[in-house]
């Protein structure tokens, strides 16, 4: 009804129009209404007629867009270019395929919405990826430079009030598919509240071939920006690598030394293992003398230790303390998890009745925690599917409560001594934690000493012997374990994982991903302050 009245409007202004005008044939000044047409008479100008007509028309059409404001509004809000950068946020945030996105798109375009076609567009997914073949597989070199211009350009504060970025490095290999041997060995780099970045990622179905090739571009840019520093902003900030925080077998690998099963397998000190019904035992009753970064760089410990010269040491890089041992491996998924497999399977000396460890499960089971715990307790009977944090949340607090009155008292005093000498290298107050720190050393030792009469000699391997060497990083770096850690690492490893969908060209996948996610930039909150989600860049990287 309202477009019929504008009609009509539009009809009697048309009509007024025409009366008033002197220069035109009285023909036109008669407007029929049928059908909304101008008949044309017998002395009419045709030319002005039509003209007459296409007025009409035209006003009819703007008269319908006025009275469809409310969809236009709609359909005005997603042709800008702010709603298209958030409809391209939310993709890459929920990691939506290029498929599902491009069947959202078809469905916007029928309905008038001036979009792209094809995801690609909307996301500026990258047309080319340079990859190499490299260590025996496939290698992608993003670049540390550009990955730091990306976070500081977003943090300005980071870069007012600081004149060093001091950088922790991780390495480690994880698999892609359960059903192929195909792993991915990634560079990454991780300062100050940020999270971890991508600088360089191999792929191929067995580790790099050579440490010295897989790390040469690495060491080779690094190399300039410890001596030229990086420039944001006008400002020159310093750039060190303070330690390399990786597993056993990724530090072997690095350092080009013996693995955890060697007989001169400890990074610390010089103790010599034995080996003893296929275990390698790790105990000794007298103090070993500690490994120096002087004696490695001089290749003191080849033959030994050593098995030829890391690339890091030319390029100034300590290869005994600049790599702390990560509690989450050490700790969590090696000592923790022994102790309670000792528990369940172990020998006469230690291994619990069945009615016992139902009894453990059961007081497990039980707890609820509250929601600041990443999990809840979970029974023995899946302890193999056990994550890092529910061995972490169990030498920390679930311990001190479930193992009492259950176990011996020898074995609830020695889990209880490795459980406060952790809170204590835990604690994020400097001044609580080095108070304590020798207290939390003697326990740490007692705790080797007693796990060999609790649990048998078999029980102190490579991970148990190394806890007592757990005090020396944090009395040397002057931090928390929690600063020391692979959980951040691990977290942003399965994060890259995910980004691949396919069998086909994985290190293209993660590029493009990454390269989409970096152009929307993020900012949420995280512990220490600010983050970016992804804190990835890539320019010919």
């Amino acid at each position: 009804m309202a477009y019929y009245k504008r009609y009509r409007k539009l009809q009697s202004q048309l009509k007024e129009l025409f009366s008033s005008s002197e220069d035109e044939d009285n023909s036109c000044s008669k407007v029929s209404k049928f059908n909304g047409e101008i008949p044309l008479s017998e002395n009419a100008d045709i030319s002005f007629t039509l003209a007459c007509q296409q007025q009409i028309d035209s006003s009819l059409i703007s008269s319908s867009s006025e009275e469809s404001d409310t969809d236009n509004d709609t359909q005005n809000s997603f042709t800008d270019d702010s709603t298209q950068e958030e409809l391209a946020r939310w993709a890459t945030l929920n990691n939506i395929t290029r498929q599902a996105l491009n069947q959202l798109l078809e469905i916007l375009r029928k309905r008038g919405f001036n979009l792209p076609k094809d995801a690609r567009t909307l996301l500026q997914t990258p047309r080319h990826v340079t990859i190499k073949e490299k260590c025996g597989g496939q290698y992608s070199y993003f670049g540390i430079a550009s990955t730091l211009q990306l976070i500081l350009d977003a943090n300005k504060d980071f870069v007012e009030n600081n004149d060093f970025i001091e950088l922790k490095i991780n390495v480690d290999g994880i698999p892609l598919y359960k059903s192929s041997n195909e792993q991915f060995w990634p560079i990454l780099l991780k300062f100050s509240y940020f999270r971890p970045a991508l600088v360089a990622l191999y792929c191929g179905k067995v580790k790099p071939e050579s440490v010295d090739n897989f790390l040469s571009d690495f060491l080779e840019e690094y190399k300039q920006l410890s001596q030229d520093g990086l420039v944001v902003d006008g400002k020159r900030l310093g750039v060190n690598i303070i330690s390399f925080i990786c597993d056993a077998p990724a530090r072997s690998f690095l350092k080009c030394i013996k693995s955890h099963t060697g007989y001169y397998a400890c990074e610390r000190c010089e103790i010599k293992g034995t080996w003893d019904s296929h275990v390698l035992i790790l105990n000794s009753s007298n103090k070993c003398k500690e490994r120096t970064d002087e004696l490695f760089k001089l290749g003191h410990y080849e033959g030994t230790h050593q098995l030829g010269m890391s690339p890091l040491i030319q390029y100034g890089i300590s290869c005994v303390k600049g790599f702390p041992l990560d509690y989450m491996h050490l700790i969590c998924l090696g000592v923790t998890r022994r102790m309670l497999l000792f528990l369940m399977r172990g020998s006469r000396v230690c291994k619990l009745f069945q009615q016992q460890l139902s009894l453990l499960s059961g007081v497990l089971e039980g707890m609820s925690l509250p929601s600041e715990f990443a999990r809840q307790p979970r029974s023995l009977a899946v302890i193999d599917r056990w994550k890092a944090t529910e061995f972490r949340q169990y030498i920390l607090y679930t311990s001190i409560v479930a193992l009492k009155d259950i176990v011996s008292p020898e074995i609830y005093k020695t889990s209880l001594s490795l459980t406060v000498a952790l809170s204590i290298l835990l604690n994020s107050d400097s001044h609580l934690r080095n108070g304590y720190l020798s207290y939390a050393r003697e326990l740490l030792e007692y705790f080797v000493q007693q796990c060999d009469e609790v649990f048998g000699r078999h029980f102190v391997v490579y991970n148990v012997h190394n806890v007592v060497h757990l005090a020396d990083d944090v009395e040397n770096y002057q931090c928390s374990l929690n600063s020391l850690s692979a959980f951040p690492f691990e977290n942003h490893l399965h994060i890259v994982k995910k980004l691949v969908r396919s069998s086909n060209n994985p290190i293209s996948q993660v590029f493009k991903r990454l390269a989409e996610k970096e152009k929307k930039v993020v900012k949420l909150p995280y512990k220490d302050g600010v983050v970016l989600i992804p804190v990835l860049h890539y320019t010919n990287e």
